[in-house]
């Protein structure tokens, strides 16, 4: 187990906010970029995420713990879509409830200001979608830590998800336990859940080749971080930089001639 709280900080607000940049040639990490490229099963999560969202009626919940990779897997599910407007981004609060999400679509939508009655702002919205589905547009709202959303609102938006599944489809990650909200019935749409799990060893040495460069950590460093992380991606990565940056200030000249860190991630 690992022995500080690492693990306990959200999933979408994990930063590093020491500063290791001066620290004889290595540059820390910065984790405000996307990830560039996706571990071997992150890659067939977004393949069956991608499908799902376009072919499907089922409402999606990704759930898995803070660090496993909800948040890159929700921002590499955004940037594959054809048209960046056909995708919309929501990050939940406390405070997020349905008119929330319809006036984020209606925005994004460019349509008028909605109805103050929630019948008649979800009906502004069923129109506009079945609008769109004529024209062959489609969007697919993505809502980050959705564990901050009451029932009430997880289940209003399973039964706007019916509305016109066509053109308008929804994805929600967030922290295991918010899936089980999610109610059963004619009136809302059913609920596809995909769990998220720790990478394997194997997936932890390959994204050490991907972030640091093929070679330039040992079996020995990967293995002692994977242990420590639990094999959550980004505690994973923040593990294997203390590693190098402790290396780099106890050895400057050795890491000198390794240079900087190469690549900027976010794993979260």
């Amino acid at each position: 187990m690992m022995s500080d709280n690492r693990g306990e900080e959200m999933d979408t607000e994990l930063h590093l906010e020491r500063d290791h940049s001066a620290v004889d040639g290595y540059q820390s990490l910065d984790f405000s970029q996307p990830i560039v490229q996706l571990l071997p099963e992150q890659q067939t999560h977004l393949e069956l995420l991608s499908h799902l969202a376009s072919y499907s009626e089922l409402l999606i919940a990704v759930v898995g713990p803070a660090g496993v990779g909800k948040s890159t897997l929700a921002q590499s599910l955004s940037a594959q879509r054809e048209e960046p407007e056909d995708t919309l981004m929501l990050q939940a609060d406390l405070m997020m409830g349905l008119p929330a999400v319809l006036n984020s679509i209606a925005s994004c939508w460019d349509l008028p200001q909605l109805p103050e009655s929630l019948a008649e702002a979800k009906e502004a919205i069923r129109r506009a979608a079945l609008a769109r589905a004529e024209e062959a547009r489609s969007l697919l709202v993505i809502i980050d830590q959705a564990e901050q959303l009451d029932i009430d609102t997880l289940n209003d938006i399973a039964h706007i998800a019916l509305l016109a599944p066509q053109s308008l489809s929804f994805a929600l990650f967030g922290a295991p336990g918010f899936e089980s909200g999610f109610r059963e019935g004619p009136t809302l749409a059913p609920v596809h859940v995909l769990r998220l799990e720790p990478m394997t060893s194997e997936g932890a040495a390959i994204m050490a080749d991907q972030v640091f460069g093929a070679g330039a950590v040992s079996d020995d460093q990967i293995a002692f971080a994977f242990n420590r992380s639990e094999g959550l991606p980004l505690i994973f990565l923040r593990e294997l930089e203390d590693l190098l940056l402790s290396s780099a200030a106890t050895q400057p000249e050795a890491a000198l001639k390794r240079g900087k860190f190469p690549l900027t991630h976010i794993l979260r």
